[in-house]
């Protein structure tokens, strides 16, 4: 509701990269619920999010170092 999207008809119509950009929402369950509202996915958008998926990288990639948290002093 606070992204917008009140009512069935405003997700049937939203893209599905609308969808995905909301928290705890990836492309597999857009689709999902895109199709249970009875919306369009067009295959060429779920491609494409489908291909964006499998180029996403881990947080663990962006880790340059180890974290050690300091050791208290005696």
């Amino acid at each position: 509701y606070n992204s917008g999207l009140t009512g069935i008809a405003e997700i049937k119509k939203a893209p599905l990269q609308r969808l995905v950009a909301l928290p705890l929402i990836g492309p597999r369950l857009a689709k999902a619920i895109k199709e249970q509202v009875g919306g369009l996915v067009e295959e060429q958008e779920w491609k494409s999010l489908d291909k964006a998926e499998k180029e996403q990288k881990a947080l663990t990639d962006f880790v340059e170092e180890k974290f050690e948290p300091e050791k208290p002093e005696d």
